[in-house]
């Protein structure tokens, strides 16, 4: 039954959207800005895939009087690029689904799939499958967008940013580092659960993302109400100049980062609660004599460098510890947002990628974190409707 009314549905859906095609097109026909304007040349046949199955309609191909540039008034009114197989609905529905699968093969079976029928039993959906290549190309092919920033209704005292960055293989060499950032407003649980509060992300390939998130930050609050920032993450540099950047923040080390140092110089129980007990009661001296102590009981090299390497990185971010313990306390789970948010997109399976597709491939993966519709924006972007000109105005 059910099978039987999705393939009716769709029957009806195609002869409605023919009867409007033809209506606008013989309303555009028998307008008078079209016979001031424009001669009748042919009538012409196209065919496109919509997401009630593929539609073939016949259309006025018009020609100007002035510049003898032909107009396709059905095409442009509907928003149907030149050679396009696809219509904007099914384009836009397969940016949207690219930005949450990590396979644009699965995205080709489910959407081809779909367009076969609501539901089918049919083995002939499975040949319906859009192609790969066609899912790049049209991907590809999508406008890059940059809606505003929706604005919070209040802005708390205490904002936090938690950064890291995530190697993502390139066809062009080298790995490219993909840095992210979180803005957020604390932690909420539920159910025994962590949840970020009002999470906002920013993914950035080069130099200058602390200029983007700042802008960002300023865009969602009225920074001057904010009384303190704090930002997270595991030491690296380019992580702690961000302080340099957003006024009065201040840098604390993610609590993970530390236990695995500590974990790294010994693996005994005891010896570990007595150093992160000097580290957090900031008695760097007993803190030294402990590690010097160890240093001395190894007989292998690599187990003397790895204890100097990981007490160097402590002490690096000796301050950002103690920020993080005695202001931040809620610690940082920038590790499992980065794999959510890029590892189980982009390096979870095999892949490298063009940069320049890449950048794009995260910015629609952006929208989708911080809750745009993308369908609703890739739409937009690909309305190509134009207006039909006065004769002074040629096309």
């Amino acid at each position: 039954m059910i099978e039987a009314i999705a393939k009716t549905t769709n029957e009806i859906a195609i002869s409605a959207l023919l009867n409007h095609i033809e209506y606008l097109d013989s309303q555009f026909k028998n307008s008078e800005v079209r016979k001031r304007e424009y001669y009748l040349k042919e009538l012409r046949e196209r065919t496109i895939i919509t997401v009630f199955g593929e539609v073939t309609y016949k259309r006025y191909i018009y020609e100007h009087k002035h510049s003898k540039k032909c107009y396709t008034h059905v095409d442009r009114k509907l928003g149907l690029i030149r050679y396009d197989r696809f219509d904007p609905c099914v384009k836009a529905l397969i940016v949207e689904k690219c930005s949450i699968l990590n396979s644009m093969i699965k995205v080709g079976k489910i959407i081809g799939e779909e367009i076969f029928s609501r539901f089918s039993l049919d083995p002939l959906r499975k040949l319906h499958s859009i192609s790969r290549q066609t899912i790049y190309n049209i991907y590809k092919k999508s406008k890059m967008i940059k809606p505003e920033v929706k604005r919070q209704t209040e802005t708390p005292k205490t904002i936090f940013i938690m950064a890291d960055e995530k190697f993502i293989a390139s066809q062009q060499g080298p790995k490219t580092m993909v840095k992210q950032a979180v803005i957020y407003e604390g932690l909420s649980t539920k159910n025994k659960r962590n949840k970020l509060i009002n999470p906002y992300i920013t993914s950035h390939i080069g130099p200058d993302i602390w200029y983007e998130v700042y802008n960002n930050l300023a865009l969602l609050y009225d920074t001057d109400k904010i009384e303190e920032i704090y930002i997270l993450g595991d030491g690296a540099t380019w992580i702690k100049s961000g302080v340099n950047i957003i006024c009065n923040s201040k840098y604390a080390l993610d609590k993970f980062h530390l236990k695995q140092a500590i974990n790294h110089i010994s693996q005994d129980e005891l010896v570990k609660k007595i150093l992160f007990n000097y580290i957090i009661n900031d008695r760097k001296n007993d803190y030294n004599k402990v590690i010097n102590y160890l240093m001395k009981q190894q007989e292998k090299e690599t187990r003397k460098e790895t204890i100097k390497e990981k007490s160097k990185y402590i002490k690096r971010n000796w301050q950002a510890i103690h920020v993080m313990y005695k202001e931040v306390f809620i610690g940082c789970p920038m590790e499992s947002a980065i794999s959510h948010n890029i590892a189980s997109i982009f390096s979870s399976v095999p892949k490298a990628y063009n940069r320049d597709n890449l950048e794009k491939y995260l910015s629609y993966r952006d929208l989708e974190l911080n809750g745009y519709d993308i369908r609703e924006l890739s739409i937009k972007s690909n309305d190509s409707e134009e207006e039909v000109y006065e004769t002074s105005k040629p096309l």
